[in-house]
């Protein structure tokens, strides 16, 4: 609340009051109708705004009935034109944004040293980033998380989140708070503890009073703490120290989206997702499932920026395809330019090989670091080169859409034999999609790699 002007809780409000009379408290029988207002006696903009307020509503509350609204909702939303609202939606920030403010955390804290003034102040910021990207949570629940919660159990490390306990939930998926986390994490979280023991008792895994808070919740972390935490590391580290730039700051709640994407692009069953990120029902999972194409263009994004590739990207677009002007300096020096380091040469089909062995581990030969290619035919064959790369995006885009379509189905389905969670079938053909991705993203690496890495 401290969050959001009394304004915007008003409105939400309002909308929330106008939507339970309508439906008559989210009775079924009524849906229809509901639906038929929304689409026929709404403008877009309030048609925007009641579906936001009521489906940030059921992703806290999730009971039984009321969630079969969800799914209409997100239909209902998702075909809403934007151009009449532009400027009062706020979606995930832009991959470049995410991947900016990753960048930063990584090197800010690879050579901070814990003696460092800045260290305990900013360290739950690398905490929350490590956590809640690989464990779908809402910023109340990092922030709740007790001094006592981590253990170990059978040589695994676990870590105990402050989930809401469920009453009489003998239909619905049972959530579960205690999560096996990777031993590095683990370590991690142990050493901060050891270092802020020092400051006195603490409620919470994060210490406030290591931060400098002396308020009546010094001895818990509060959302409210978070804020300020993650705000000025923003001021004093993103902007001030690294001048990353950025359009769209990332918010408390944007890593637990990430976090569900992430789950998603590994081939989870809905079923699993949902226990890891507290949900009782599958259908909280439709407004997560909108975005997956979004972190395989992280993903690609990061692998252009990490190789100088590829500039101007559009990150927001499935469709949108890598830009014509791929081949920098470094590509030219590399493949073109730099002397062949064995006496062996032999021609391909485009360019040539300089392995003696010719030991082919790949199925074409741009993906291979023996290839290399005259100045003469770079520029003949450039435009084939060029449409190979775009190939390997529409594979991607290809996989996608199957993984997709096998999420979409096991979400109405999920309770039918053959998309259960422990139908082998079902959980082959997910894992056999994820594994087809993971190849075809570490294709475009290898391309990626082969276009712009630098010469030694």
């Amino acid at each position: 609340l401290n969050m959001i002007i009394y304004k915007t809780i008003k409105k939400y409000y309002s909308n929330f009051k106008k939507f339970l009379i309508h439906s008559h408290n989210f009775n079924e029988t009524l849906q229809d109708d509901v639906e038929l207002f929304l689409l026929h006696k709404c403008t877009d903009r309030q048609r925007w705004s009641i579906c936001v307020a009521i489906l940030n509503f059921l992703d806290f509350y999730e009971i039984g009935e009321h969630q079969s609204y969800k799914k209409m909702l997100i239909d209902v939303k998702s075909d809403i034109k934007m151009d009449n609202i532009v400027g009062s939606v706020r979606s995930l920030p832009a991959a470049k944004d995410v991947l900016a403010f990753s960048w930063v955390i990584e090197n800010y804290f690879s050579t901070l040293e814990t003696n460092d003034i800045n260290y305990l102040k900013y360290y739950p910021i690398y905490l929350w980033w490590e956590i809640s990207n690989l464990i779908p949570m809402r910023p109340s629940e990092f922030c709740g998380i007790e001094r006592t919660s981590l253990f170990k159990e059978n040589d695994r490390y676990f870590i105990q989140l402050p989930r809401l306990k469920q009453k009489n939930n003998h239909h619905k998926i049972q959530i579960i708070d205690k999560i096996s986390i990777p031993q590095q994490i683990f370590n991690q979280l142990q050493e901060y503890v050891s270092l802020t023991e020092p400051f006195g008792s603490s409620d919470t895994l994060i210490s406030s009073k290591s931060i400098g808070f002396t308020d009546y919740f010094e001895n818990r972390f509060t959302y409210n703490h978070f804020i300020k935490v993650l705000n000025n590391f923003y001021e004093e580290i993103v902007d001030g120290k690294y001048s990353a730039p950025y359009e769209q700051k990332i918010r408390p709640g944007d890593t637990r989206h990430f976090a569900f994407l992430n789950l998603m692009r590994q081939g989870y069953h809905p079923v699993e997702i949902a226990r890891l990120g507290g949900h009782t029902s599958l259908q909280a999972q439709y407004h997560y499932h909108q975005h997956m194409e979004y972190w395989v263009d992280v993903e690609i994004i990061q692998l252009m920026q990490r190789f100088n590739f590829v500039q101007g990207h559009n990150s927001n677009s499935k469709e949108g395809q890598a830009s014509s002007n791929i081949f920098d300096d470094e590509f030219i020096r590399e493949k073109i330019l730099k002397p062949n380091d064995s006496d062996f040469e032999t021609e391909v089909e485009i360019g040539f090989c300089t392995d003696p062995e010719m030991y082919c581990q790949v199925d074409k030969c741009f993906y291979c670091e023996h290839w290399k290619i005259s100045q003469d035919e770079y520029l003949d064959k450039k435009d084939e080169i060029e449409i190979e790369l775009q190939n390997c995006r529409s594979d991607m885009d290809r996989l996608l859409d199957t993984l997709k379509d096998l999420y979409r189905i096991a979400l109405k389905e999920s309770m039918e034999n053959d998309f259960s969670e422990i139908n082998q079938d079902f959980n082959k053909d997910l894992f056999y999609t994820k594994s087809q991705l993971d190849i075809t993203l570490n294709k475009t690496l290898n391309f990626s790699k082969n276009l712009a890495k630098r010469g030694e």
